[in-house]
């Protein structure tokens, strides 16, 4: 039995949808004060610092 403090999955999608919508709109703001090489510079330093180093690498090998 659902209690109140449990989400249904349309509500756990709705919260889903709007993180991805901040998320992207966040990254077109970062895009437009940022050159490309920039942009690939702060990446692998944000990679690099949080240990996504082997997400790079499989994401290269693609």
């Amino acid at each position: 039995m659902e209690t109140s403090t449990e989400k249904t999955s349309a509500e756990l999608q709705r919260e889903i949808d709007q993180d991805r919508q901040r998320i992207g709109d966040r990254i077109d703001a970062i895009q437009e004060r940022m050159s490309p090489g920039q942009l690939v510079d702060e990446v692998l330093a944000y990679a690099k610092g949080s240990g996504g180093e082997s997400m790079l690498a499989t994401s290269a090998k693609r």
